[in-house]
Formats: C-alpha cells, structure tokens, sequence
C-alpha cells in the first residue's frame, strides 16, 4: 500500500510561493497594518488569541492549512485552531493541541487512528499489528482496512492467529479448510509436537497444517484427538501457503471535521495495491520502512532481511519488532 506524498508536502510551493515564502520567516517585522502582510502576522487588531499572531494572505485573515516553523497548522479567519479535526482537500486531519497537524498513530477520544508517517498527515484506514490500548497482549490487536481482524496473519518471521484483532495464544485453529495449532506465545506450530499427552505432525516446510505423521495428507478437527478448532470468517479463501487477503471493508467513519474553503487540492490516484514492510525500535518508533512491494511474501522476506542484519545495532536504531501490511 502506498501514500501519495505529495498530498500536503507538494502543497508547500503553492503555499509559499514568492513573497509569501518571505514574509513567512519575516512576520515578525510584517503588520496587519500593511495591505500586502502575509504569513504569521502580530496583528492583535485581527485576534488577540495566540497572542495577537494571526496567519494573513495580502493583509486579509486566511482561513485553511499553512505550513509554518517546520509543520501544517489550521488557520479560521486568520485564527491558529489548536486540537481538534480538520477536513481539506477532500482528506482528513488533526491538530494537536499546539494546532500541529499529527502524523502516526493516535489514540483520541479512545480510539486509534493512523496518519501515516510519510510527511502527508491524513487520516488513513490502519493496518497491521497496531498499538490501540487494549487490554489485551500489551495493547497490541491486528487491523486489516481499518477494522479488527480475525484469521491468520504473518507477523516477525511466522504466523499468528488473531480473533477480532486480538493475538490468540496456545489452542487449535482452523482456516482454509487445514487444522494448524497456536503455542503459548501465539506461534503458529511446526514438526512433532505433543499437545495434551498425544504427539501430532505439522510438518517442517512452512505449510504449518496438522497432518496425517509423516505424509502431507492433511487431517481435520477430531482425527487423532484434535478438539473443534476455531474458525477463520468465510472471507478467508487463499491456500494455506500465502497470506491471505480479506475481502474490503468500510474505513473507520470519520469524526466530523472543519472545512476548508481552499479550492485547489493536490492531485491523487488510485494504483495498483502494493506492501510496506516496517521495522520498530524497543519505543515503538518506525526506524525502518519500504514500500512498493508486489507481494506480501516480498515485503515479509525483505523486513525479514532487515532485521537479521541489523540485530545488534545500538540505541534507537536496534531493531525490536518488524511486520509487514
């Protein structure tokens, strides 16, 4: 999945442009006074909030985005709004409570929401293995399309089973019509294992199934004391050797958000899908991303790749957890 990074960073040289540029940097010594004044402008005689400073176009309160001291602040009739939502360009976006506009994940109002980390700050559906709050495995659920996922996903080099987004630990799982078995710590299972007193086989070339000891003959629930296994959801139909792909969902509704009346809106398209892989540090922090990949497997096998080779790097830069949406 990409993002297009233009939609707020290529905005910059329309927003700056000429004399605007200047007198961003130069509000100081600029004044509502002055018919031409544009940027951060001391102009108590416009507001007095934010200290008299107010965003001006040719000496006029401006009401929308500017980009200033290195961020996107949200401006009503010359006035910087500080938290709350923002709608511009057909997208949507927050400020915090500086009246910064946010990237990455947020919680707000409870809720997780995700505005990427690629410099263009809207809201976006959010994917992957998310940090959101929960009560469960340290506040950590799986999302797919901005909703809580239930099925097999591959996460740090093997395949967990999550049930509406939480991870599931030690038990029986079933999907695309194969049996497989969950360890304690979530792990999807390989080889001989003994689960209850009786020994099974899942097989050691990456396939995980329950199968009948020493052949590729799948088993299913039941045969060789295997209790009823969870289910995926129907959605679920990719074979057992790739990762699947559930069917599109509706995005997390939107919070209603300010319009802008700004009229000339960065240019989008729709591709084709592609795959980020990520590696976070022991913070959470994104340390590592790349994008484009063609497959799920290409993006898992590289972040894989990663994040063998930069084991035992130092600081913020040591690698913790990697995935791959």
């Amino acid at each position: 999945m990409t993002f297009d990074v233009s939609i707020l960073t290529k905005k910059v040289p329309f927003m700056l442009a000429g004399a605007a540029a200047a007198a961003m940097f130069a509000g100081s010594t600029a004044h509502a006074a002055d018919s031409n004044a544009t940027g951060y402008v001391y102009s108590p005689e416009v507001s007095t909030a934010n200290g008299g400073w107010n965003w001006l176009e040719n000496g006029k309160p401006y009401t929308g985005f500017r980009y200033h001291a290195g961020t996107f602040y949200w401006f009503v009739d010359g006035v910087r709004q500080n938290e709350g939502w923002r709608q511009a360009w057909g997208l949507t976006y927050y400020t915090d409570q500086d009246g910064r506009a946010v990237q990455g994940n947020r919680i707000i109002g409870g809720q997780v929401f995700n505005f990427g980390d690629d410099n263009t700050y809207y809201q976006r559906p959010l994917q992957g293995y998310i940090w959101d709050n929960s009560s469960a495995n340290g506040g950590y659920r799986w999302y797919e399309d901005g909703q809580l996922y239930t099925g097999f996903r591959y996460y740090t080099g093997t395949y967990y089973w999550f049930i509406d987004g939480v991870r599931q630990n030690a038990g029986w799982r079933q999907a695309w019509g194969l049996t497989y078995y969950t360890d304690q710590d979530g792990r999807a299972v390989q080889g001989q294992v003994t689960i209850d007193g009786t020994n099974y086989d899942f097989g050691n070339d990456g396939t995980f199934y329950l199968r009948v000891p020493g052949t590729k003959t799948a088993t299913t629930p039941g045969i060789g004391g295997a209790p009823e296994a969870d289910k995926s959801p129907d959605t679920i139909v990719a074979p057992v050797t790739t990762t699947s792909e559930p069917e599109q969902k509706q995005a997390t509704a939107q919070p209603a958000a300010t319009n802008t009346n700004q009229t000339t809106a960065p240019a989008t398209s729709t591709t084709t899908r592609t795959y980020t892989g990520w590696v976070k540090n022991e913070k959470g922090d994104v340390i590592w991303t790349k994008t484009d990949f063609s497959t799920m497997k290409d993006a898992e096998t590289t972040t894989t790749d990663y994040m063998n080779t930069h084991m035992w790097d130092e600081g913020d830069m040591e690698p913790y957890s990697y995935g791959a949406y």
